[in-house]
C-alpha cells in the first residue's frame, strides 16, 4: 500500500529540506538505507527504507519529493502510520500536514495529538 504526508501547500510554503530531513532520518532511524536520486526526471530527491522494530523483517520504503511537499511511503499502514508520527515530531508544530493513502480519498490531518490508533481507525 502507497501512503502520503503532504504538507497543506494552501495554509503555508514550508517544505521539507532534504538535507535536513535525510540528516533526521539518519539519526532517527538507526541503520536506514538512503539513496541520493540522481535521475532529474523521478520526482523523488531521496529515497530511503528503514527496518521498523514493531514489524521484524519488514521494511518501510519511501521517498522524499524534489518540490519537498511530499513524502511517500509504501508499506502496511501501521507502518507508514507509524513513520508519519515520527515526521509529524520533526515538523513545526504550526506546519499542517496530511495523511492519506492510495485506497482512500479523505486526508486525515496529522497534529501533535495524532495517535497511531486515530490513523488506523480513519482508513480500516
Amino acid at each position: 500500500m502507497e501512503s502520503f504526508i503532504i504538507v497543506d501547500r494552501k495554509s503555508t510554503d514550508w517544505r521539507f529540506d532534504p538535507s535536513t530531513f535525510i540528516d533526521q532520518l539518519s539519526k532517527d532511524w538507526p541503520g536506514a538505507s538512503i539513496r541520493v536520486v540522481t535521475n532529474l526526471k523521478r520526482p523523488a530527491s531521496h529515497e530511503w527504507s528503514v527496518s521498523l522494530p514493531q514489524s521484524p523483517g519488514k521494511t518501510l520504503g519511501g521517498f522524499l519529493s524534489r518540490s519537498g511537499h511530499l513524502v511517500s511511503l509504501e508499506g502496511t499502514l501501521k507502518d507508514s502510520g507509524l513513520f508519519a508520527l515520527w515526521v509529524r515530531s520533526i515538523v513545526p508544530e504550526e506546519v499542517p500536514l496530511k495523511f492519506f493513502d492510495d485506497q482512500h480519498p479523505q486526508q486525515f490531518p496529522l497534529t501533535q495529538q495524532t495517535t497511531l490508533e486515530l490513523i488506523t481507525e480513519a482508513f480500516n
